[in-house]
């Protein structure tokens, strides 16, 4: 897990974990990964969100970016929520 910090202030945060090639993450795709694709772990980022006063700001980029950075898996995955529309459904105050 990642928090970003402005000063004192928790300005969003970021959390995921690794998904081996057999984790359930892979079947709840909405089309199946293409055989061969998934061999060896990815990093799935599962949630980032940024506090209404800190968005527009690069704030979840510098999150994400720390987030991702020196993981061991060669590739990141995040999945989408359809439902939750333009991101508001679960906006942080």
């Amino acid at each position: 897990m990642v928090v970003g910090y402005d000063g004192g202030a928790p300005v969003g945060y970021a959390y995921g974990n690794t998904a081996g090639p057999e984790d359930r993450w892979w079947a709840r795709m909405a089309r199946p990964v293409p055989a061969g694709r998934v061999s060896s772990p990815a990093f799935a980022l599962k949630e980032i969100g940024v506090r209404t006063p800190w968005r527009g700001t690069g704030a979840a980029r510098c999150i994400h970016d720390a987030m991702v950075t020196r993981r061991p898996e060669q590739q990141v995955t995040l999945m989408v929520n359809p439902a939750a529309g333009d991101g508001k459904n679960l906006a942080l105050p």
